[in-house]
Parts: structure tokens; sequence; C-alpha cells
């Protein structure tokens, strides 16, 4: 799996919460990885980031690595309905998957 599939996963998982379809799509899209290999790779993609001399490079690499977890993170907890939501498996499944990705070690 490529950082674009990992890229497609994360901003699949983003546009599920934020339209509300919960969390089968974003479960199905984080199933993808096991925790420990999530951790792994966000580490490593955490640690090559300062490797890019170029700032405007360093900062879309940012952009691209961190962005959809920031924005999937904040669908979940920015909804009014996060109570009920929580409760589901696919959407507790998709919560400790961005957890685990935001941990990276």
């Amino acid at each position: 799996m490529g950082l674009v599939d990992l890229e497609a996963l994360r901003h699949q998982q983003a546009a599920a919460f934020a339209s509300g379809s919960g969390g089968s799509a974003a479960a199905a899209a984080q199933s993808a990885l096991p925790s420990v290999a999530q951790r792994g790779l966000m580490k490593a993609l955490t640690l090559v980031a300062p490797a890019c001399e170029d700032q405007a490079a360093r900062d879309q690499y940012w952009a691209r690595t961190l962005k959809p977890l920031v924005d999937g993170f904040a669908a979940v907890v920015g909804r009014p309905d996060l109570k009920k939501m929580c409760h589901d498996d696919g959407v507790r499944t998709a919560v400790e998957s961005l957890l685990e990705s935001f941990i990276g070690k």
C-alpha cells in the first residue's frame, strides 16, 4: 500500500464522517492496516518530514499526511450526535484507528 493509497483511505474516512454515513465506510477504510502497522507507518511518515529542506515542500507534505487525520477527528468530535454514534462498532473502530495514527509509536 503506497502513500497515495493511504492518503485516499484518510480522505475516504474524513468524507464518511462528514457525510454522516458513520463508521461502515470509515471502518472499512481503516481496517486495511493493523494498528501496529498503522502506528509504525505514521511514525515513519512523521520522521521523514524534517528531511524536506524546502519549507513549501515540507508544508505540503504535512498537509497531505496529517490534514486527513485532523479532518477525520474533527468530523467525529464535532458531530452533535456523537453520543449516539459512539455506540456503533464501526464508528468506535474508526475512532480507535484515528487515535492509533495520532499515537504513531
